[in-house]
């Protein structure tokens, strides 16, 4: 005996010919008119049109189906695929929860974008249903609630941590990983031979271990892709914070000197130049170690916070390009060639190549601030000894001296 809705990719939506008797199944009737429906509740009305033997009672619960099918899809939930056992009371949903406002009102810009961007579902919700008797299950071999254990929560971890088309691929995987699972468990019903019901349910779980073992590399794959293009999204933004403070201050200086007479040195052009620089060679180093495979992040972080990283990289990147100007142009730090000295241009090409260079390798900038801090260590350390009295020699003993002749005197 067939079911009519077996592993169909668009499960039934049309309303149901005629009408139920309200009050039939007073549970399926609440639910429906709650908005409440589970996955129980559809796997139940199956099971009671199976085992009625009536035609009437039969169609009045393919009825209750249909309008708890309906039922379930409320608001943003859609159901992708549904599938649902011939001989056990056992079926799985993959469902789909939208995760964008309906009509865009009362949201941001950003918000808008993100709607109109993701209109191919990349940031919808996908989440995998399982119902199966799992004291039959149990009896038989424990091993397959693990491994349905195992594909649920794979889909879980994807839906938190994957927002891509990663994430469907995933879910999708997951639900046909399941629907093999109880198709097998629902076919063996019919095995007499107890013994090779067992085998053929532990050669379907050790083929299902195989595969999750594949989904869990993609998986993992996924999500290191996806903490890397968070990082990228966060090294975007901070780029474009360093871009509006640099020209927020280039048009301080713009103003003060318009509104006095002050004129802007060589110096100032070359400090905002060198901090510019030191953004867009933090931003340019991440990029080659990700292109290299030379760069690590956590998979399972959490992609605001690995975002917020990112967008910090450009900014420190500023601040070293930054203090290697300051260093090398005080004079703490003797690295420029006479010939650039001259040349106002030549000048400003050298140190912003010194700020790049400081923001792309942080061990550059690094060195050369902990080589001028030795410098200064060493320098004051000799002032201490230069100013510090012979041995046998008592600090006070000059102002003793002068006291001594002070007194004669008198």
């Amino acid at each position: 005996m067939s079911e009519p809705y077996p592993a169909q990719k668009d499960p039934p939506r049309a309303k149901a010919n005629g009408r139920r008797a309200k009050g039939a199944v007073p549970e399926f009737d609440s639910a429906i008119d709650a908005k409440a429906v589970s996955l129980g509740h559809l796997v139940e009305a199956l099971d009671l049109k199976r085992a009625s033997h009536d035609p009437g009672s039969r169609a009045l619960y393919e009825r209750y189906f249909l309008e708890l099918m309906n039922a379930y899809e409320t608001g943003d939930v859609n159901v992708e695929e549904a599938y649902f056992c011939q001989n056990l009371a056992g079926g799985a949903l993959l469902t789909r929860q939208e995760n964008r406002p309906e009509d865009g009102r009362g949201t941001s810009g950003w918000n808008r974008w993100r709607e109109r961007s993701s209109r191919y579902g990349a940031d919808d919700r996908y989440r995998v249903h399982i119902r199966y008797p799992t004291e039959s299950v149990v009896a038989v071999t424990p091993g397959f609630a693990q491994v349905l254990w195992r594909c649920v929560a794979l889909s879980k971890r994807a839906t938190q941590l994957l927002r891509t088309q990663n994430s469907i691929a995933i879910h999708k995987s997951m639900y046909s990983l399941v629907v093999y699972l109880l198709s097998v468990l629902d076919t063996v019903q019919s095995e007499e031979d107890e013994e090779r019901r067992r085998g053929r349910i532990k050669i379907a779980i050790a083929d299902a271990h195989r595969r999750l073992d594949e989904a869990g590399r993609q998986f993992e794959a996924s999500s290191r892709w996806g903490s890397n293009f968070a990082y990228f999204n966060g090294l975007l933004v901070g780029l474009s914070v360093l871009g509006v403070v640099v020209l927020g201050m280039a048009l301080a200086v713009v103003m003060a000197s318009a509104m006095s007479e002050w004129e802007p040195t060589s110096t100032v052009q070359t400090f905002l130049a060198v901090t510019s620089a030191g953004g867009a060679g933090a931003v340019v180093s991440v990029m080659t170690r990700m292109s290299s495979d030379d760069f690590y992040l956590d998979p399972l972080a959490e992609h605001r916070a690995v975002r917020m990283l990112g967008a910090f990289r450009p900014l420190i990147g500023a601040v070293f390009g930054a203090a290697t100007f300051l260093v090398v142009a005080g004079g703490l730090l003797d690295i420029v060639p006479d010939s650039i000295e001259a040349s106002p241009t030549m000048r400003l090409l050298y140190f912003s190549a010194l700020g790049f260079v400081a923001g792309f390798n942080e061990r550059f900038a690094t060195g050369v601030l902990s080589k001028v801090a030795t410098r200064a260590g060493e320098g004051l350390d000799a002032t201490r000894t230069e100013a510090a009295p012979s041995a046998g020699q008592r600090p006070d003993s000059v102002i003793d001296e002068d006291a001594a002749d002070t007194r004669t005197q008198r």
